[in-house]
């Protein structure tokens, strides 16, 4: 067997295209909601994404950025965050994700890092579950939520 014909056959069984594992990128963007759990209480949580992703061999990466809104106490909090998301898969794609930002309200920072389940059932829409884990000033809290958006 031809050392060519033998990766064609070794990218086939392992899922990959012989032709381009890798393309340019596209623009991408997306809106969250979910229920925050505290301690004592609860609220919501939206957010605006919006990135660009590499597709490289079944994988999806995407560097992004995201306005969110955080209501789970008296005074809501608005914050600007930076991070990424990586999934696997195409149709159904399970990935993991984190962001690091500021809260304009009282300028504190926030981290977050959780894990999505996107199905891309249709060309170029992405919808999905998400559940994270956030460190605030009010104290960490719980997320758990739906997302919807597109890929161009």
């Amino acid at each position: 067997m031809r050392p060519l014909h033998l990766a064609a056959a070794l990218a086939t069984l392992v899922g990959l295209s012989t032709s381009s594992t890798a393309r340019a990128g596209g623009l991408t963007a997306s809106l969250d909601a979910g229920a925050v759990f505290l301690g004592e209480g609860s609220g919501y949580d939206l957010a605006l994404r919006a990135g660009w992703t590499i597709d490289i061999a079944n994988f999806h990466l995407t560097p992004e950025i995201a306005e969110r809104l955080l209501a789970a106490s008296s005074d809501p909090y608005l914050g600007t965050f930076f991070g990424g998301r990586l999934s696997h898969g195409h149709t159904i794609s399970p990935g993991i994700y984190g962001m690091v930002g500021a809260w304009t309200y009282d300028g504190s920072s926030s981290v977050t890092g959780g894990i999505t389940l996107d199905l891309r059932a249709i060309r170029g829409i992405v919808a999905g579950v998400h559940s994270s884990y956030t460190t605030h000033s009010l104290g960490g809290f719980l997320t758990a939520g739906g997302h919807v958006g597109f890929e161009m």
